[in-house]
This record gives C-alpha cells, sequence and structure tokens, in this order.
C-alpha cells in the first residue's frame, strides 16, 4: 500500500480552508483514508430528502464526488484543484432517510495516481477506483473488501465479504451483484441469477446503461443479469 501524503487531519485542516462550502462544519467528516482509500460519512438532515421522503441523487452524487476528492488528496497532497471532470453513477436503491450517508471510495487505479503525478509502482496499484454508498460502515468496509478479493481472483473469498456486508445492510444491491458475478465466474449459474434476482429487487430503476452493458453469456435469456466475464 501505497503512503498517503496527507493524513486525515491533515485533509480535515485543508479542506475547511479550501472547500469550506461542505468540510467547514461537522456535516460532512472524514472516517478514514490511506492515500488509496477513503470512507467519507454525512450526518443526516432532512434537507437530504427528495420528494417521496429518501434520500436524493444529488446528495448522494455530491458526496460520491468528495469522496474521490478526498482519497485523490490523500494520495498526490495538498492540490487543491485536483478538480472532477467526468462523474457517473448508477443508483442501485433508495436512500433510506434517517440514517447518515456514507461513502467509500476504493482502490484509485494506478493510471489516476500517475496522471496526478504519483510515481507509485504499478504492482502497488492494481485495483480500479469505485464508489459507492452503503447503509452502515461495516457494510461499506466488507463491500471494499469483496471487491479487493474479486480483483485478486479470489472469487470464493469474495462471495463471503460480499455476506458479510449483505448481512450488515440487506439492502446492499451491489453486494449481491458482486456475489452473482462470483458465483458466475464459478460456473455455479443457478446461485448467479439467484443474488442478480436479489440485487434487481433492491432497484427501483434500472438505468439504460445498465441494461445495455455487454456481458457476454446471458442467464435464463436476459442480458441484465449477465455477468460480464473476468480474468484470473
Amino acid at each position: 500500500m501505497a503512503a498517503a501524503k496527507m493524513s486525515v487531519a491533515e485533509l480535515e485542516t485543508f479542506l475547511r480552508v479550501e472547500f469550506p462550502q461542505t468540510f467547514g462544519g461537522d456535516d460532512v467528516t472524514i472516517e478514514s483514508a490511506d492515500g488509496e482509500t477513503c470512507l467519507l460519512r454525512q450526518r443526516y438532515s432532512e434537507r437530504m430528502l427528495r420528494p417521496g421522503g429518501t434520500i436524493s441523487g444529488p446528495t448522494l452524487m455530491g458526496l460520491a464526488d468528495c469522496a474521490m476528492y478526498v482519497v485523490l488528496l490523500s494520495a498526490i497532497g495538498p492540490v487543491g484543484l485536483a478538480v472532477t471532470t467526468n462523474l457517473n453513477i448508477n443508483f442501485l436503491r433508495k436512500g433510506a432517510p434517517g440514517q447518515d450517508v456514507l461513502a467509500a471510495a476504493g482502490k484509485l487505479a494506478e493510471r489516476i495516481r500517475k496522471g496526478l503525478g504519483d510515481t507509485t509502482p504499478e504492482s502497488a496499484q492494481k485495483s480500479a477506483a469505485e464508489t459507492f454508498t452503503a447503509g452502515s460502515l461495516e457494510a461499506a468496509h466488507q463491500y471494499a473488501v469483496g471487491q479487493d478479493l474479486q480483483q485478486s481472483g479470489k472469487w470464493t473469498d469474495a462471495i463471503n465479504a460480499y455476506g458479510q456486508a449483505i448481512k450488515s445492510d440487506p439492502d446492499l444491491g451491489r453486494a449481491y451483484a458482486g456475489t452473482a458475478a462470483m458465483y458466475a465466474n464459478l460456473g455455479k449459474n443457478q446461485q448467479a441469477e439467484k443474488y442478480y434476482q436479489l440485487a434487481l429487487e433492491r432497484i427501483d430503476r434500472m438505468t439504460d446503461r445498465i441494461a445495455r452493458r455487454p456481458h457476454g453469456r446471458g442467464l435464463g435469456g436476459n442480458p441484465a443479469l449477465s455477468p460480464r466475464p473476468a480474468r484470473r
């Protein structure tokens, strides 16, 4: 793991000055940041809610964007203008009201770090970047562990980690989808279809982008339930 260029305390001090609109109060806090990953928490407020009583998309997207900003700063140091040029997000389930919102940034891709001036060897930075929200800190942690294991080709271990994430947050659709993909990689298509269905039950609306994503051989003739082939 690459050493962080800024500690959590240094990040908080820097962001209170550079980005007081978000980090000037105590609504958004940095739970962890280590140069590769980070976890943010946004304190629940009724201002987050959209019509229908669920957490609004702008709230989720804003915190996800902040998570990527924080993990980049922790990796490259105090570069205030390390700004977002593109952000895509898929909403896999409703945000439950009454709970703090968590955003976790997974390991930064080596090409992103290098493009921002980091010289960490490629062997130390293998996983792609990802942000997501979860209903609890433990669920976010276990999901991130599952992602790391999946990237390493440890599919059975990844299933166990995703299972722990589901235990902590039964509505974390990504964990069901990850489990399904791992079962598909192991050739257990019946289990894979079961977990893809469980994932879809936690999606209010599947975006056209997801539905049309190429996934290879289908499960039950439904391309939306098909795993993307993984490399060992």
